[in-house]
């Protein structure tokens, strides 16, 4: 029985076979595309399907934070379901979630169903992608942040695609289109996944000590600088379309700025990763923060051109590309691998609870203040430095867990 379990994991599935490695990693990060194009579709959609359903703006933040907590709660949850219960089944419960939710905001026609759906959605999303940042990161510790790069590059895929997607398939009274094509999707993954992945995704070792235990000063900072991140984040994703239309933008051009996000994330995953596995983990998240803060600071603190828009949507993103992987990799790397799981789900979850606060954040200052670039610079660019200054203080973990990969030839081998 052991041997059996231990042949039927993921791990020893891709110890066999490269191609194996391929098809299981590809069916994973897929979903991280389907996180990126869902959340678009609703963050950019989000100005026009107010106006379709004829509700306040104000409703976008709060949508915004439903799906916020949809995804904080379950982030920990995923964690966990990662370290101590069948990956496979995890992955589907979270993407049935997703599918269906995704699929039915297409169809709302008031604020309570758009607030309940996106929280639902949330749900699976939280669900996934500790899921996914952890089978990714786990698979060889020793390049985890060039396999953590593959998702941030799906997302970014994602992110990019979905305002051209909104925009081709919606019209001034209709936007279920593009979101029964992300439903669609999610179903798609979900038959793939039942279909060719092991229901486990190792044999762990007993724990050597509990969770709690690692949650010392430089892990707890680099999970708040994900809180401030989710501030900013959130506050940028709920409002920044709203503000390239203020400041001039066509619809067109606003298509395009806000695509350069997912861009730039795609072009800075894979040097960011690379940086940080053969460099420092640390240098790789400080050049994140200085581009946060510089695109920030550019967005905000002065009055941008559509040029100059451009620029610093891009630089955001490319921010983004180098922080997210380094970030995922360092949580995981400050705890041992029967963890790596929960640590992942943790700062997820924080991260969460910091987006929970951005959109309502940014809504409610702008309404004080009637400024778009006042309420950047308090919700966005003041996280920024926060993010900044966390990270300089924060150092490096002394126990990596690429111990982890000798941990497990010896189990297979044991087998």
């Amino acid at each position: 029985m052991l041997i059996t379990f231990m042949e039927n994991t993921v791990i020893a599935n891709i110890r066999r076979s490269r191609a194996r490695l391929i098809l299981l990693a590809g069916i994973v990060v897929f979903g991280m595309f389907l996180d990126g194009f869902d959340a678009d579709l609703f963050f950019f959609g989000g100005t026009f399907i107010l106006k379709i359903i004829h509700i306040n703006g104000f409703l976008l933040g709060v949508a915004a934070t439903g799906f916020a907590g949809g995804i904080a709660v379950f982030s920990f949850i995923g964690g966990y379901v990662f370290d101590k219960m069948s990956v496979k089944y995890g992955l589907i419960t979270a993407l049935i979630l997703f599918s269906i939710f995704s699929a039915l905001t297409g169809f709302v026609t008031n604020e309570y169903e758009l607030v309940a759906f996106r929280f639902i959605t949330g749900f699976g999303v939280g669900m996934v992608q500790p899921l996914i940042y952890t089978f990714m990161g786990d698979l060889i510790p020793s390049s985890r942040g060039r396999f953590l790069a593959m998702p941030a590059v799906l997302f970014g895929l994602g992110l990019f695609v979905a305002p051209y997607v909104f925009n081709i398939f919606s019209s001034k009274t209709t936007f279920d289109v593009p979101f029964i094509i992300s439903g669609i999707l999610g179903m798609i993954l979900i038959i793939l996944t039942f279909s060719v992945m092991p229901k486990y995704y190792m044999a762990k070792q007993r724990p050597r000590k509990g969770f709690y235990r690692y949650l010392k000063m430089d892990l707890m900072l680099a999970v708040l600088s994900m809180f401030a991140w989710g501030i900013g984040y959130f506050a940028y994703n709920s409002y920044y379309s709203s503000f390239l239309v203020s400041i001039g933008l066509s619809a067109t051009q606003d298509t395009l700025v806000f695509s350069l996000f997912g861009i730039g994330l795609i072009i800075s995953a894979i040097p960011g990763a690379f940086i940080g596995d053969k460099i420092s983990r640390k240098y790789a998240l400080l050049l994140a923060a200085f581009l946060y803060v510089l695109s920030t600071g550019l967005m905000f603190l002065t009055h941008m051109t559509y040029i100059e828009a451009i620029i610093a949507t891009l630089i955001f993103g490319l921010g983004y590309g180098i922080y997210g992987v380094n970030i995922s990799a360092i949580v995981q790397e400050f705890v041992e691998v029967s963890w790596t799981g929960s640590a992942t789900g943790f700062l997820l979850g924080i991260f969460n609870i910091g987006a929970l606060l951005g959109g309502p954040l940014f809504g409610t200052v702008l309404g004080l203040t009637h400024s778009y670039f006042k309420s950047g610079e308090i919700t966005i660019f003041i996280p920024m430095m926060a993010l900044m200054i966390m990270l300089i203080i924060m150092k490096s973990p002394d126990y990596k867990s690429i111990d982890a990969e000798d941990e497990r030839m010896e189990l297979g081998e044991n087998a």
